[in-house]
């Protein structure tokens, strides 16, 4: 299923495997491993990451982005970047496969920067993401552990439920709309 996906994007080949970088970001030193990168026709590359569960690059936006791995990626490597993109792989058929992530332009399987309310092109999305992610990385070094749930099943689980107001956030928030 997944060299069936392969087969349906435009002309690539890949540049390196397990690709190791380096990332100082706001003075945290980030080792990372990037899984793919391929290089497309008009000489840009593509940096892929394998899963095998599910894939969703809307958990690289917002202020605190919830999966920020590849986007760390894009800032480790910027140089001619086309797009990051998360690849599904997966034996049982009924889950299947696919690439999900985000482009400058079309690219399939991914989405635009702008259809993923991010700046249009990669400068000013990779900005953004060193602003974002620069300041989770001073807060890491300044000893800040800022509790944050991105969903609210993952806030039952938590023993500092009694200190988090995110079960009360549908309340609140007609509370608020209600005066």
């Amino acid at each position: 299923a997944w060299l069936t996906i392969e087969m349906a994007r435009p002309p690539f080949a890949v540049v390196a495997r397990e690709h190791r970088v380096a990332l100082d970001l706001a003075g945290l030193p980030i080792a990372l491993r990037i899984d793919r990168i391929d290089r497309l026709a008009d000489d840009r590359v593509l940096l892929l990451d394998y899963k095998t569960g599910a894939t969703h690059s809307s958990s690289w936006d917002g202020e605190r982005p919830e999966d920020p791995q590849l986007p760390l990626y894009a800032l480790a490597h910027p140089e001619h970047l086309a797009g990051i993109a998360l690849a599904r792989i997966r034996i049982d058929p009924r889950q299947g496969c696919d690439l999900t992530g985000l482009a400058d332009r079309e690219l399939l399987g991914c989405k635009t920067l702008a259809d993923a309310g991010l700046p249009d092109d990669w400068a000013q999305a990779l900005r953004h993401w060193e602003r974002t992610l620069g300041s989770l990385a001073r807060e890491f070094l300044q000893g800040t552990a800022t509790l944050c749930h991105h969903h609210p099943d993952s806030a039952t689980r938590d023993p500092l439920i009694a200190l988090n107001r995110l079960p009360e956030l549908e309340d609140i928030q007609r509370i608020i709309e209600s005066s």
